[in-house]
């Protein structure tokens, strides 16, 4: 009824630089079977509870080989009537320090099983937090390179999952079972790259579109706010004294699209960019169903995605 278990792992990829090429990974994970327990033995309509918890690390090396590396790419030039290759950098600049990227997750979970396992269930608390993450960012052109794969940054992922399935019928010859699934989950940036200003405050990656608080994966855009009528382009608009037409302040026009000014300056310009959604959702949700009868099965299932944005290029 007591239930332990630890691991260690000890994992090498040739992808990394000679100095980091190793990463250490450690689990554990215990359990309390109550149900087994003097005071629960007897409980009949109780068919299963379980107290579980868990923390496990893994590693991520999910990049292509030679990252660490300088890499060339083959430039064919005519000389006279022979061609020839010659060999330029490309515009990716190597990073000799790469090393694993580490998600250590905390999970914590009851189970329940009730009328013979008839309902039965599971909630779940899940805390994730990953370091060093592997990504490839954008630097300054002026180096002669446009983008860097490089260790950053941490995130945090929490939420909740449960998960409730019943047996309707169970019969000898035909079943019948539903099951719900439903997860919130919220992710974060805990730190980029660990800059602060001059108040201590962590520095935002507004280039990446990597904001301290928010998703790693936050649509940066300007807001459309409709289009533009006849009206709207002559609606009269009055900022730091002066007054004039939203056509003459922004350049409106009918059937043009119009945005958010955000900073009221009578422009629209990349200061009015604003975080306007996530690619991740914030709740997910499944409805299950199945069927059998003798050797016939059926199954079918309903899934819904919630609070996310999807890009459109209309």
């Amino acid at each position: 009824k007591y239930l332990l278990t630890a691991a260690w792992r000890r994992d090498g990829s040739s992808v990394f630089g000679p100095s980091n090429k190793w990463g250490d990974f450690l689990s554990l994970a215990i359990a309390w079977r109550i149900k087994e327990e003097s005071f629960l033995k007897n409980v009949n309509w109780l068919s299963n509870l379980k107290l579980r918890a868990s923390y496990g690390q893994v590693g991520n090396q999910a990049i292509q080989p030679y990252k660490t590396l300088g890499a060339t790419q083959g430039l064919a030039t005519a000389f006279g009537t022979v061609l020839e290759t010659g060999y330029l950098p490309t515009k990716e600049l190597s990073n000799p320090n790469l090393k694993w990227e580490t998600t250590g997750s905390v999970n914590l979970a009851v189970d329940f099983g009730l009328f013979e396992n008839r309902l039965s269930g599971t909630v779940e608390y899940y805390n994730t937090t990953t370091t060093d993450l592997l990504v490839a960012r954008t630097i300054n052109n002026s180096l002669g390179y446009s983008t860097m794969y490089d260790n950053l940054g941490k995130t945090r992922t929490q939420g909740w999952e449960m998960s409730l399935n019943a047996d309707v019928f169970r019969q000898k010859d035909f079943k019948w079972s539903v099951g719900v699934n439903f997860t919130k989950s919220k992710n974060e940036i805990v730190k980029v790259n660990g800059k602060v200003d001059s108040n201590g405050k962590p520095l935002d990656d507004v280039n990446n579109k990597w904001f301290i608080g928010q998703p790693i994966d936050v649509a940066y855009d300007l807001r459309q706010t409709g289009i533009c009528t006849q009206a709207t382009a002559n609606e009269k608009v009055t900022i730091d004294g002066v007054t004039k037409t939203k056509s003459e302040w922004y350049g409106y026009f009918e059937g043009c699209m119009t945005y958010e000014d955000i900073n009221k300056d009578g422009k629209i310009d990349d200061s009015d960019r604003q975080i306007i959604g996530q690619a991740m959702p914030k709740w997910t949700g499944t409805l299950s169903t199945s069927f059998s009868y003798k050797n016939w099965d059926f199954s079918m299932s309903v899934n819904t995605k919630q609070g996310h944005t999807l890009y459109s290029p209309f």
